[in-house]
């Protein structure tokens, strides 16, 4: 009889199990704050927010910027203009796909 009272208490200070179903669950609340630090969600979102603002980034950004501004090929007025806008899409483009690859998009 010893043994069987002090297994008893052992179980009731063992952390209480989760609930079965979900007409159990009244009485707890989850926030995703709460989601986010058992998950590390939130951590890891800031580092890539932090990698994603690092200088090099800065270069992606003008790169984006440029590709996308068609309207600087409606101003030129001459071949050699045309030639320039090209050539800084061109540089842009390729400064795009070496973002592609880098270490930290690779880490996402």
């Amino acid at each position: 009889s010893m043994e069987a009272s002090s297994s008893k208490e052992q179980s009731d200070q063992s952390s209480p199990q989760p609930p079965s179903s979900p007409r159990d669950l009244k009485g707890y609340t989850i926030t995703a704050g709460q989601i986010n630090e058992v998950s590390g969600t939130g951590r890891i979102a800031k580092k890539r927010e932090y990698r994603l603002k690092q200088e090099r980034n800065n270069k992606v950004k003008e790169a984006l910027d440029k590709v996308s501004d068609k309207g600087s090929e409606k101003l030129v007025q001459s071949m050699a203009e045309m030639d320039a806008v090209l050539e800084m899409q061109r540089d842009a483009r390729h400064d795009l796909r070496f973002f592609e690859v880098s270490e930290p998009r690779l880490k996402d």
